[in-house]
């Protein structure tokens, strides 16, 4: 099944913020945010719980960020990255974002795409190499099993590490239709089963001590 997009995105983005193809790109703070904004706009319209959950998401890696002490420029990343880490799936369409039963396999495949086809959407438009790596990445195992490139260990982005991480906790016990939300403890706890496999185990260590600690639901 091919992809269809309801519009090209990358071209739209160039239109909109007066970029040339491909050489031009975001200069400034102010203006990846304004790119940021209407982006995750256009996934709320198309999907409000994947808009919902960037946001959780972003609150839950800045957090994390300040446990384990990042520099001021990697939290902005880290935040900014975990906002957009989704957007590919603008490109999916509704009926399977929304899809209340199981994906079929051949629709699980094309979700499977939405990292690299996030990180093409963003190549128009954002400078900023670390947030294009954490959109492309944030779906690694750390043992080698994740997507899109198998990548495995260090090999995995640091900040796309701790997404995956953030990303699964929030899913878990969030209420979709097609899985069973759990609580709080169950979630630290299937993190901590799959420490070194799809979790950097050191990064898990740190989120469950900083959920514990700060109570966070």
């Amino acid at each position: 099944m091919n992809i269809i997009w309801p519009f090209n995105l990358p071209q739209l983005l160039r239109r909109a913020f007066g970029m040339r193809p491909a050489v031009s790109s975001i200069q400034s703070e102010e203006e990846f945010m304004i790119i940021a904004r209407t982006l995750l706009r256009v996934i709320d319209l198309i999907d409000h719980y994947t808009y919902s959950h960037s946001i959780r998401l972003a609150k839950l890696a800045a957090q994390v960020a300040k446990e384990i002490d990042l520099t001021e420029a990697d939290l902005k990343i880290l935040y900014h990255g975990a906002l957009l880490h989704d957007i590919g799936k603008i490109s999916i369409g509704k009926s399977i974002l929304c899809k209340t039963e199981s994906l079929t396999h051949e629709e699980w495949l094309i979700v499977k795409r939405h990292p690299v086809l996030g990180t093409e959407m963003l190549e128009a438009a954002v400078q900023y190499p670390e947030i294009l790596s954490l959109v492309k990445h944030h779906h690694e195992n750390f043992d080698g099993s994740g997507y899109p490139d198998g990548l495995a260990g260090e090999e995995i982005p640091f900040l796309a590490r701790i997404v995956n991480i953030a990303d699964s906790f929030d899913a878990m016990t969030s209420q979709r239709p097609y899985h069973p939300t759990r609580s709080v403890n169950e979630a630290l706890q299937e993190l901590e089963n799959c420490a070194s496999k799809q979790f950097d185990p050191i990064l898990v260590q740190h989120f469950v001590t900083m959920i514990r600690k700060h109570q966070i639901v």
